[in-house]
């Protein structure tokens, strides 16, 4: 499965703890830390939510492109 590493960069990028992260888009914190290890992926709805919080693209947390925006 893929890892969405970019999730994790940008998570920190921002300051933010799993936990932080997990309470702006109402999951889990075991979710984010799944998603960051490639475990499962993130639904489009939760990937678009995280563009707007980390104020990138989904492709680039999808790891499509190398440009954040």
């Amino acid at each position: 499965m893929l890892v969405i590493s970019n999730i994790r960069g940008e998570r920190s990028r921002q300051d933010l703890t799993q936990e932080q992260l997990a309470d702006k888009l109402g999951v889990a914190e075991s979710t984010i830390r799944r998603w960051e290890e490639g475990t499962t992926r993130p639904s489009s709805d939760m990937l678009a939510s995280m563009a707007g919080i980390f104020g990138c693209t989904t492709d680039y947390l999808l790891g499509l492109t190398e440009e954040r925006l």
